[in-house]
């Protein structure tokens, strides 16, 4: 674990190689996914300019409302900079993105979903590196099996050990970025085996994946290190990742039961038609 390596001689910090190469392959399956949908080039790259746009304007004004003392001189809200950004804000602000941006072009939303969710998935499992390796975003001290010690971090153990005698520069800590990667990478296989023996309607992925990927973020929270005030981790975010989980199962039992209802119509009509229909259909 280093929060930075050697590439070609030059020296790149792994949190930043790792996030910027997550977007990029994201954004390039993405693009494939818009043209498979029917749209041009042109509206395909200007698409996803705004969903990066929605995301990092999200993510960054999540972050500011659930912890604001993060920001300052030293950060302030409106910097470039790939700190002080919240997974969910992001989230939102390309949803937003899409939903307008579907509605202009009179395409289909589900479709459209579903193919996002391994763009989506691989984007967030290779930031989950970078946050690995540069010893971001860590869990709280655990004397487990699962615990590591993160050396990028000793330097700052260090320095509170000055003031804190008795502090220890080797505590174990849970990797929550691996667990998430974990849960996250499951939920894919998962959610595409079911797709390949049940064969589900549009739509059905990105619920599934959906409420498959808020339940890990739920199950994770409690063993995050996290800096925020205690509403937003005790009541805010478990409310939130629970809401999500409800509405998305909910609007996937919708979705299979539009297509139950689909079917059984066409059979009813099929049962319904006389002779000469069939014979009309089948000259």
């Amino acid at each position: 674990m280093s929060r930075t390596f050697m590439v070609l001689g030059i020296e790149v910090a792994s949190y930043r190689f790792f996030t910027i190469v997550g977007m990029m392959v994201g954004m390039t399956l993405c693009f494939r996914a818009f043209l498979e949908l029917g749209l041009s080039k042109r509206k395909t790259l200007g698409f996803l300019l705004f969903m990066a746009l929605g995301f990092l304007v999200g993510a960054r004004l999540w972050n500011v409302l659930v912890n604001p003392s993060n920001f300052g001189d030293a950060l302030p809200w409106y910097s470039f900079r790939l700190v002080g950004l919240s997974l969910y804000g992001g989230i939102f602000g390309t949803g937003i993105v899409l939903l307008l941006g579907m509605k202009i072009l009179q395409k289909p939303l589900f479709p459209l979903l579903d193919r996002l969710v391994v763009p989506s998935t691989l984007a967030f499992s290779l930031a989950r590196v970078g946050c690995f390796l540069n010893g971001c975003c860590i869990g709280i001290a655990t004397n487990g099996p699962l615990g590591m010690i993160f050396p990028s971090k000793v330097i700052e153990l260090e320095a509170l050990q000055k003031v804190f005698p008795y502090l220890s520069t080797h505590v174990h800590v849970h990797p929550t970025q691996l667990y998430e990667l974990f849960g996250a990478l499951v939920g894919l296989v998962g959610v595409y085996v079911y797709r390949a023996l049940c064969h589900p309607p549009a739509g059905s992925i990105f619920l599934l994946y959906g409420a498959w990927f808020s339940l890990v973020r739920l199950l994770v929270l409690p063993l995050r290190a996290l800096g925020y005030p205690r509403v937003v981790t005790s009541v805010l975010y478990p409310g939130l990742y629970l809401f999500l989980i409800l509405l998305c199962l909910v609007l996937f039992g919708k979705n299979m039961r539009t297509k139950e209802l689909s079917s059984w119509g066409k059979k009813e009509k099929a049962s319904q038609m006389k002779p000469e229909d069939l014979l009309e259909m089948n000259p």
